[in-house]
């Protein structure tokens, strides 16, 4: 479990700290990790539109997570991290 949190923890890390355009292939990380380690795996369809959405760089959805990373205090994503399990 340790080693998740901190896989979980480099890949938040590494979201918060590049560009918007390296910043998707982080997300896409993200997503897979969710889906094979998570709690309650993502129904196949939805996956593949999170996919198909992070694949489009100029998707609302995309532009709202870059834009909630640029205004988020690094620490606060963190510590909601932490909290959340």
């Amino acid at each position: 479990m340790i080693i998740m949190e901190e896989m979980l923890s480099t890949i938040i890390q590494k979201l918060i700290r590049e560009e918007p355009e390296v910043r998707l292939t982080y997300i896409e990380i993200l997503v897979d990790f969710v889906n094979k380690y998570g709690v309650k795996t993502i129904p196949e369809e939805k996956y593949q539109k999170i996919k198909s959405a992070l694949n489009t760089p100029n998707n609302r959805w995309t532009t709202m997570f870059n834009r909630a990373i640029d205004e988020t205090d690094p620490h606060v994503l963190q510590t909601t991290r932490r909290q959340r399990g």
